[in-house]
């Protein structure tokens, strides 16, 4: 169902009819003013028991219809539609963005990164408090109470005598599922991160040990978590707004698809102002996978693939003030654990936005990036619901982050001499024992083979 609402421009004027497909749920609207450009701001309230829609704008009024209108535009939550135009009878009777985008969405409905971001958005994230309010507690290291919570939540045994090395077993698995359905499908198998930790307490136990045991001693594990954790957080916000982009994340329409289609429930300014942030996030934890890449491909985690001026061993970085430097000359893209967030890392988008060489028109929602360096411009455009895309993999990247920092922090718990909660254990190893050989490294990340451990 459609419903149709005519918005009156505060600042020139101008009226567009703005054709509004009905979906689930209340919605944010930004959609741009044809005549002056400006973005008109609001939102629709759905009331399903007496069948209404409720419209607020901050700048534009709502009026009756009656008189032609000056242009027109369409408004999906969950797909793209067209931008706005000048109006015409034929554009105001053009198909709505179901009927139009039905064939290629159809399929990402079903199923997909849509489908898990709609679940997030309509029943997960009303309930996300519950989930951020644990990782508050267990920042402020609340261990009986973060314990307490998760028993009644889980149902697994409780914990009898929680440590750090319990608690996290039992919390971050939590975390994992509110924020899978966010993630690509079955990422969990499709990337290498495991196989390579796995390899690394196989072959490298001493320096997977140091390794954890150096970053777990100067804080650095726990202020990269709550770094990543305020910006997962952060992010877990604007899914209802974004949920074309999660879409494209499956497949890839045309230009000309992008020319006339858009996403109205974000603007950029809010993508922007994540990105920029996301990026500063991601290059301040990165650190543990430099480490890790020395492991892997020097035996020595504070081992550099190469050195740059004051700056030769892991022991150093805090001596790089760029970020771009950082993550330009440290994270050798060729080695394993760059792999895992290599491609999201767009320095010259950062820079971009960094220096404020960048703009935006809101009508054909072109964003133009200009990363001015060394005499030489690189220019990149991107469409809204693109750049959108990135944010998604920043996300994801964040998400990877968290998962290394808390494999970590698991051997570093161990080593300090923390151990695994044997109930919760047993019931973990019901589901995993099938896949864990007993001369493989144990689950619960204490280093020691799977027989000399949990599996006694």
């Amino acid at each position: 169902m459609t419903s149709r609402v005519y918005l009156k421009c505060k600042l020139c004027g101008a009226v567009t009819l703005l054709r509004y497909q009905v979906g689930y749920g209340d919605t944010q609207i930004v959609l741009p003013c044809g005549s002056c450009h400006c973005e008109l701001r609001g939102s629709c309230t759905q009331n399903d028991e007496e069948v209404s829609l409720s419209f607020r704008f901050e700048n534009a009024d709502i009026i009756p219809g009656g008189e032609e209108p000056d242009f027109v535009g369409q408004y999906s939550r969950e797909l793209l539609s067209e931008k706005v135009e000048p109006y015409s009878m034929e554009a105001s009777l053009s198909l709505t963005p179901f009927m139009a985008m039905s064939g290629y969405f159809r399929e990402h409905q079903k199923n997909g990164r849509l489908q898990g971001a709609m679940h997030f958005a309509d029943d997960l994230l009303p309930k996300s408090n519950d989930i951020f309010d644990l990782i508050t507690l267990w920042e402020n290291g609340k261990l009986s109470v973060v314990a307490k919570k998760l028993d009644d939540m889980m149902p697994s045994p409780p914990l009898e005598h929680p440590n750090h090395l319990q608690v996290s077993m039992k919390l971050h698995p939590a975390i994992v599922a509110f924020l899978s359905p966010l993630m690509p499908e079955k990422w969990f198998e499709r990337n290498e991160l495991f196989p390579l930790l796995t390899s690394l307490i196989k072959n490298q136990p001493t320096q997977i040990v140091a390794c954890a045991a150096y970053f777990e001693s100067n804080g650095y594990l726990a202020k990269c978590e709550k770094s990543l954790y305020a910006e997962i957080k952060r992010f877990t916000t604007i899914v209802p707004n974004i949920l074309p982009a999660f879409a494209l994340c499956d497949s890839s329409v045309s230009q000309k698809v992008l020319e006339e289609r858009g996403m109205y429930s974000i603007s950029f300014e809010d993508l922007k102002s994540y990105y920029q942030n996301s990026y500063e996030v991601i290059a301040n934890c990165i650190d543990c996978l430099i480490a890790l890449n020395g492991i892997n491909h020097r035996k020595d985690f504070s081992a550099l693939a190469k050195p740059v001026g004051e700056i030769e061993t892991i022991y150093d970085m805090e001596k790089c003030r760029s970020k771009i430097n950082k993550v330009e000359n440290f994270l050798s893209p060729n080695e394993s654990f760059s792999s895992l967030i290599a491609e999201p890392l767009h320095s010259h988008i950062r820079n971009a936005i960094g220096h404020n060489d960048v703009s935006y028109d809101t009508l054909s929602q072109v964003i133009v990036f200009e990363d001015k360096h060394n005499g030489k411009t690189e220019r990149e455009e991107r469409f809204l619901v693109e750049f959108a895309q990135i944010c998604i993999d920043n996300f994801c990247t964040c998400v990877y982050l968290m998962e290394i920092a808390y494999q970590l922090r698991k051997i570093a718990f161990s080593n300090n001499g923390d151990v695994p909660d044997a109930g919760h254990m047993q019931y973990y190893l019901q589901f995993a024992h099938k896949k864990v050989g007993r001369n493989e490294p144990c689950p619960c990340g204490s280093g020691k083979k799977f027989k000399h451990c949990c599996g006694r």
